[in-house]
């Protein structure tokens, strides 16, 4: 048996930088799906009446059959990473031989939204796609713009988290963070840990990805707070590299066109065409004034 390490958790808000590009980010891109999907839709929530129209439209007609167990709370954000992950994935539930994630192909399974328990309280981590093949697999967890906003309050609830010391790296962090508030600004450290050891957990026999998803505007690269996100990521990516459970990360953009230059079907092109359509727009300059 191995040995187990552990380390408390605590959901700890620190302040964000770039509140004003995050907004419009933010904004530009409920706007941009709000204007794709139809204003009558939408309830005063900003959450859709029926999570179905979250879907884009090929998915609701022509017969296709949509997988069980979907999260439909969470489809309700239109504009949420897990919406903007099922509609990427969804047309390559009958082709998961074709799927490339993380420099893997050949995944003879894929399950949207799946729980991975952590072996804590509480209810289960929830992935929004699992792709396995015979030796190796690669949990997908999306974000749309939630990783961009600044808390607006400091809130701390602590928790224990046992793990088995091929978890290690991951819970070292977790003693950085608690030592260095203000290191992840932007990555949710705590729900990605609780994703790892799940996901470790789960399969341990496989080597295992945790493939971190996002969206930014199609300038991204422009916002500080963008950039900020991608150095906290490269650097957990790095601290993580010898863990049982490895990170990877992608913006959405970035994996469709990973996609076009690996299948060069028709099916395909349509497909990101219409993701782009709706998800990819060029959001306001970092320097415009704020709205």
């Amino acid at each position: 048996m191995q040995p187990r390490v552990g380390t408390e958790v605590g959901e700890e808000a620190t302040e964000g930088s770039g509140g004003h590009a995050s907004n419009r980010l933010t904004v530009a891109l409920r706007t941009a799906v709000r204007r794709s999907v139809g204003d009558a839709a939408f309830g005063p929530d900003g959450r859709l009446h029926d999570w179905r129209r979250a879907l884009m439209p090929t998915y609701t007609t022509n017969g296709f059959v949509l997988p069980d167990g979907l999260d439909h709370a969470r489809l309700r954000r239109a504009e949420g990473g897990s919406a903007v992950a099922l509609n990427s994935f969804l047309p390559w539930l009958p082709r998961s031989q074709l799927l490339c994630l993380c420099s893997l192909k050949g995944f003879h399974e894929l399950r949207l939204h799946a729980r991975c328990p952590a072996g804590m309280r509480g209810t289960p981590p929830r992935l929004d796609l699992i792709a396995w093949r015979k030796a190796e697999v690669v949990a997908v967890t999306a974000k749309g713009t939630d990783y961009l906003k600044a808390p607006d309050s400091k809130r701390a609830r602590s928790a224990r988290i046992e793990a088995a010391a091929v978890f290690a790296p991951w819970l070292l962090q977790l003693d950085r963070l608690r030592d260095e508030p203000g290191v992840f600004r932007h990555v949710d450290l705590h729900a990605l840990v609780k994703l790892a050891i799940g996901v470790g957990s789960t399969f341990p026999q496989h080597k295992a990805t945790l493939l971190y998803l996002f969206w930014e505007g199609d300038d991204g690269a422009t916002h500080d707070v963008c950039r900020r996100h991608r150095q906290e990521l490269e650097a957990l990516c790095e601290a993580v590299t010898e863990s049982g459970v490895r990170l990877h990360f992608l913006s959405f953009a970035e994996l469709w066109q990973g996609w076009l230059d690996e299948v060069k079907d028709a099916w395909l092109r349509d497909a990101v065409k219409a993701l782009r359509r709706r998800y990819g727009l060029a959001a306001a300059p970092s320097n415009a004034p704020p709205s």
